[in-house]
């Protein structure tokens, strides 16, 4: 039989869990559950690893993700509606067909203040959602460039998309030092400088089911309103 303090002890524990869990907005997402911690400062969510053929880094990155929600759809289904025109008007007709499948995909930029950028990133992956991340490869640093993505610069294409899926803390201040990325070449989980991110960044897109609920969307993307003056 358990003792009565025990029991006290137990209850107020479990008490505590669900007060903080109630005060943190990113616990409202389903897939919150998802995120790892580790006691060296990584935060992150598990993707698939895909490899791109030739110049389809848009839809194999959203492959990567709308797997990471069972939703099973090859690069190949997803290419025709990507063909032709800039990232973001790639990004568009990819849209129109991710609706298909019943999941939304919701863009923002990446020219918001610096802080303000790094805390809807941060949002998005305690909540449990990857994001697909617009980069410009010229901008790019040196560590960041593979033997793929020199061929593609040779080519004259430097717009590229991958999935940022988790953020690195300093081990000892937990201050924010860089971010966790998948990149379409088949490359799994890299690490880039926060800064370095940031620079080489065109814009993201927060990928949710269409039933998602708004609150945890509108938590996300809320370092991003216009500050009142």
């Amino acid at each position: 039989m358990v003792p009565f303090r025990l029991k006290i002890v137990f209850l107020f524990a479990l008490l505590s869990t669900l007060t903080l869990r109630a005060a943190d907005p990113s616990q409202k997402s389903p897939y919150a559950r998802k995120v790892k911690r580790t006691t060296s400062g990584e935060v992150y969510v598990r993707v698939a690893v895909k490899k791109q053929k030739k110049e389809t880094c848009n839809p194999t990155s959203m492959s990567i993700i709308l797997n990471y929600f069972d939703v099973f759809v090859s690069p190949r289904a997803l290419q025709k509606a990507s063909a032709g025109g800039d990232d973001y008007k790639r990004s568009s007709y990819l849209r129109t067909q991710v609706a298909r499948y019943g999941m939304e995909m919701i863009p923002f930029r990446g020219r918001a203040e610096r802080r303000d950028v790094f805390s809807a990133v941060r949002r998005a992956v305690d909540c449990g959602l990857p994001l697909q991340w617009l980069v410009d490869l010229k901008k790019a640093p040196r560590y960041d460039i593979n033997e793929y993505q020199q061929a593609q610069l040779a080519s004259g294409v430097s717009g590229h998309a991958r999935v940022l899926h988790g953020y690195l803390l300093d081990r000892r201040t937990r201050a924010l030092r860089g971010f966790i990325f998948t990149d379409p070449w088949g490359l799994r989980r890299r690490e880039i400088q926060a800064d370095d991110m940031l620079n080489m960044t065109i814009g993201f897109f927060l990928v949710v089911p269409k039933n998602f609920d708004p609150a945890v969307v509108k938590y996300v993307l809320a370092p991003l309103e216009p500050k009142k003056r």
